[in-house]
């Protein structure tokens, strides 16, 4: 069987930063096969935003370099789309090559390109994806103009990815919530525009989601006082209030109870009516793969609201935050840190798991241990999600249950009493 690595490089992470800037575009200065992996892993999961070039950089430019093709893919770019950012993003080759990616930023201010160009230094061997994203994002800060008005009761989002599962249905979610509180959500990185982005000094507080997006955090704090707070994912009844009461209270802001006990009774006459469901799911193990961000809050919520079993919480992406998050949230019998597949595989096989969450990479891992899969984290290429249904927040409980509760009753499992064959060979 072929398994997917558990995590990717410095370069992917870079690339999952960048594109988040959504009128922005993400220039790749590499090899054909390292652009055609980017671009399919964004392509296939929505086609009508595609903001990607490269610079068809191929084997013959692997000896004298090709930093003149970068060149003219950031001036094609800004030719044709008029982009208000270009991340111009180097992959391992160009990088050994030594290709002066600092002159080509310079080279096309002075050639008619007039959004600003931000180089960004991708290359796999110096760090890992993780280490590329949080690396990224704090190269923004470089565009960030201070503001000397704070806005009141608004907030930025750090550390919100716009490429994985239900995420506008989460961002939708998470505004909904804020907003009845009087909240306002000033700008998400990355998900907002590069203007947004521009503006973000201007938030009272800067959210991390669960410790993604620190060293921006720590940067603007250093920079524009802007005050931070790490907070986990918002999953669950229980997960959604904690997020909104840390929130309100960095923010002094009162919380009227009649507020979430609406929410709750709203979500609690939803899921009422899988009652018989619920019950026959209590005690189910199952096991969770993700990033450190989601899937700790995820295993959390699964175990203290659902009542499942976690067997097995193997982290994919570890961010700076994770001890501490690991420390304060008991919820898997074991955990495990960006973990060899095949060691995972081995793991699962060997535990009792019943129900597998993860993405993609985790499709054959489920095929193995003939569990069904249910798509949470990075990368999702084989499963679209077009409704409005969150996975975040309150209204992302009854997600979770019509999931988890479909997946289950729609596998097909033969009963062994009626494999039993007799000696004339009947059943």
């Amino acid at each position: 069987m072929l398994l997917d690595p558990i995590t990717s490089d410095r370069f992917t992470g870079a690339v999952r930063a960048f594109y988040g800037i959504t009128d922005g575009f993400v220039v790749l200065h590499c090899p054909s096969g390292c652009y055609a992996g980017m671009f399919y892993l964004k392509a296939l999961s929505d086609q009508s935003d595609v903001r990607m070039a490269f610079s068809c950089m191929h084997a013959r430019h692997l000896v004298h370099g090709a930093d003149y093709l970068a060149l003219e893919a950031v001036k094609r770019v800004y030719k044709k789309f008029k982009p208000s950012f270009i991340s111009l993003i180097d992959s391992a080759g160009p990088a050994m090559l030594g290709d002066y990616m600092e002159s080509v930023v310079w080279r096309a201010g002075k050639e008619g390109v007039e959004c600003p160009v931000n180089y960004f230094g991708g290359a796999g061997f110096y760090s890992s994806m993780q280490g590329g994203y949080e690396d990224s994002l704090e190269s923004l800060v470089e565009f960030m103009k201070r503001s000397e008005q704070t806005g009141e009761q608004s907030v930025n989002i750090l550390g919100f990815h716009n490429d994985e599962p239900r995420w506008r249905q989460d961002l939708t979610e998470i505004r909904r919530m804020l907003t009845t509180l009087g909240l306002k959500i000033n700008s998400v990185i990355t998900a907002s525009t590069f203007d947004e982005i521009v503006r973000a000094p201007s938030a009272s507080l800067n959210v991390v989601m669960g410790g993604e997006g620190l060293k921006l955090a720590r940067e603007m704090e250093k920079e524009f006082s802007t005050p931070y707070l790490v907070v986990q994912y918002p999953y669950g009844l229980n997960g959604s209030e904690d997020f909104l009461r840390c929130i309100c209270s960095e923010l002094n802001v009162k919380i009227e109870d009649e507020i979430i006990e609406k929410e709750r009774r709203i979500i609690g006459n939803i899921i009422e009516k899988t009652v018989f469901y619920l019950q026959g799911i209590y005690g189910l193990a199952c096991s969770v793969v993700g990033d450190s961000c989601k899937a700790p809050s995820l295993a959390a919520f699964l175990k203290s609201e659902l009542g499942l079993a976690v067997d097995v919480l193997a982290i994919a992406s570890k961010n700076e935050y994770c001890d501490r998050t690991l420390e304060t949230t008991t919820c898997a019998d074991e955990v495990m840190i960006e973990p060899d597949r095949f060691n995972l595989l081995d793991r699962l096989e060997r535990g009792d798991t019943q129900l597998l969450f993860g993405s993609t990479f985790e499709k054959g891992i489920a095929h193995e241990i003939d569990v069904p899969l249910i798509r949470c984290s990075f990368p999702e290429m084989d499963h679209i999600s077009l409704t409005s249904a969150p996975f975040a927040g309150f209204n992302g409980t009854a997600t979770w249950i019509e999931e988890i509760i479909n997946s289950l009753i729609g596998m097909y499992k033969e009963s062994p009493l009626l494999c039993i064959k007799n000696n004339n060979g009947g059943v």
